[in-house]
């Protein structure tokens, strides 16, 4: 293992929206940015969810429904983050043993507040500096 940081390998910068943001636009954002999640965030760019294009496929087909909803009504409020400075193999484990795709990277914070995000590390990041190896 070459020992690299999740800040080595990430995605630095995030694609993020409001709660209040309508889910066509959420869908916008990820296409426009060839993206496949939207970090959801408040008003002071703290971490508030996360939408993922899996969530937006459950809704395809409720026409009546989806184009009405808001990010606060979709996104997922339990985020997988991790940090900066941790070991970027821990968070390819953490993918894997979650079964999920992705993690937010956030700022370090102080007990009990809500993190700011600052990158996503994915599989698509990790693969890609394993090609560079």
């Amino acid at each position: 293992m070459d020992g690299k940081s999740v800040a080595e390998v990430m995605h630095h910068g995030v694609i993020t929206c409001n709660p209040t943001t309508a889910i066509p636009e959420v869908a916008r954002l990820m296409n426009e940015h060839d993206i496949s999640a939207v970090v959801v965030v408040d008003d002071r760019e703290l971490l508030a969810g996360i939408i993922t294009r899996s969530d937006l496929v459950v809704l395809y087909g409720y026409d009546e429904m989806w184009p009405h909803l808001r990010a606060d009504q979709v996104m997922i409020t339990q985020v997988a983050t991790v940090k900066p400075n941790d070991p970027a193999f821990k968070a390819a484990q953490e993918m894997r043993r979650r079964r999920i795709h992705r993690l937010v990277v956030v700022e370090p914070t102080a007990r009990g507040e809500r993190p700011r995000p600052i990158g996503v590390i994915s599989m698509t990041d990790i693969v890609r500096d394993m090609s560079l190896a």
